[in-house]
């Protein structure tokens, strides 16, 4: 039996799996800049940009490849061969 990231599971599954840890790791660098906010400015602006850039961007990512992963299946299954 194939664990969850194992050779059982597709490349799309693996690949949304990703996108998510960027989400994840976006807001992580979010909260990192609100602990640094006493220390300096410039790293605090530097963790919030990052981790907005990731976060949003990531997000946008998984949003577009999920879209495109259901239009695909769905055209596979509409379209495909039928034996």
């Amino acid at each position: 039996m194939a664990d969850a990231f194992g050779k059982g599971s597709s490349v799309p599954s693996k690949i949304m799996a990703g996108l998510a840890v960027t989400v994840v790791l976006g807001l992580g660098l979010c909260g990192v800049s609100a602990v640094t906010s006493a220390h300096s400015e410039k790293v605090t602006e530097v963790f919030l940009i990052v981790g907005a850039f990731c976060f949003w961007g990531g997000l946008l990512l998984l949003i577009l490849f999920a879209v495109g992963w259901v239009v695909v299946s769905i055209g596979k299954s509409l379209f495909g061969k039928k034996d």
